[in-house]
């Protein structure tokens, strides 16, 4: 026999802690926005590329290949030190004479694996299913992949010092920041539809230059060494930064103790 008293007790279980977590909440405000401004500004850009649908696709289908160079890493940065947490091993891992550069490393490593063999499957997929072989583009994309990766890890680093410094309460972050920036860099359309106080933000990310050099290079089949020294610099200048501030966070996380990240 149905008992509204038990549903009412297990709805209101689940549903008043909801306005006590940040990352519920998060959760609730977060993905709409993202996924209407994603998908609504490349509807938008799709409606103005209709004249010329074969370079809009292609152009759409290389820019999600390098989106992923930048996912896995980011993943495959934040999820070691998250699996560490999950298996409570964090603080036994430093007590072993493991360095947090070296482990930094072994992450990047791991970020560089995985992101290259998404890369290239993306690519076999795009020439099995739209008979588009954009592997005769990879030597032009390659200074491109390079600066995808560094981004990447400019991204993981942020998440590790963020982890670092909450601990799991914060591991939500791990699946939604990289999407934040690909929305405000215009990873899959260009970043003149958005407003204009979003262009400013977005011209101080390096992967907005990254982005526009890689649709200049499916259309036009050109480098422009412009955008991709503007990368540059800004990948040089934050990478510097983030590091920084993740041995801070590590330092602080010494101190406080890093079992209670677990």
């Amino acid at each position: 026999m149905i008992s509204f008293l038990r549903i009412s007790a297990i709805f209101q279980r689940h549903f008043i802690p909801l306005f006590r977590d940040p990352a519920r909440l998060l959760d609730m405000f977060y993905w709409p926005i993202i996924d209407l401004t994603l998908f609504g500004f490349m509807a938008t850009w799709a409606q103005a590329g209709m004249k010329d649908g074969d370079q809009f696709q292609m152009a759409v289908l290389t820019c999600i290949s390098c989106w992923y160079v930048v996912y896995r890493t980011v993943l495959e940065i934040a999820k070691s030190l998250l699996i560490e947490m999950w298996d409570n091993h964090l603080a036994n891992l430093f007590a072993s004479p493991i360095s947090f550069f070296d482990l930094i490393m072994s992450w990047i490593a791991q970020g560089f694996c995985q992101s290259m063999f998404c890369f290239f499957y993306s690519l076999s997929i795009i020439l099995f299913f739209y008979h588009k072989n954009l592997f005769l583009l990879v030597p032009l994309l390659a200074p491109f992949l390079l600066l995808f990766l560094v981004f990447g890890w400019i991204v993981g680093l942020i998440i590790v010092s963020i982890l670092l410094t909450f601990g799991r309460s914060a591991e939500m972050i791990t699946w939604t920041l990289p999407w934040l920036f690909a929305t405000i860099s215009g990873a899959f359309y260009p970043v003149t539809l958005m407003p204009e106080a979003v262009q400013k933000i977005a011209y101080l990310l390096p992967s907005t230059y990254l982005f526009e050099g890689v649709r200049l290079v499916v259309t036009h089949k050109v480098i422009d060494g412009r955008l991709l020294f503007t990368a540059l610099f800004f990948c040089i200048v934050y990478l510097c930064l983030v590091y920084k501030l993740v041995q801070i966070a590590f330092a602080k996380s010494k101190i406080q103790g890093l079992s209670r990240l677990e």
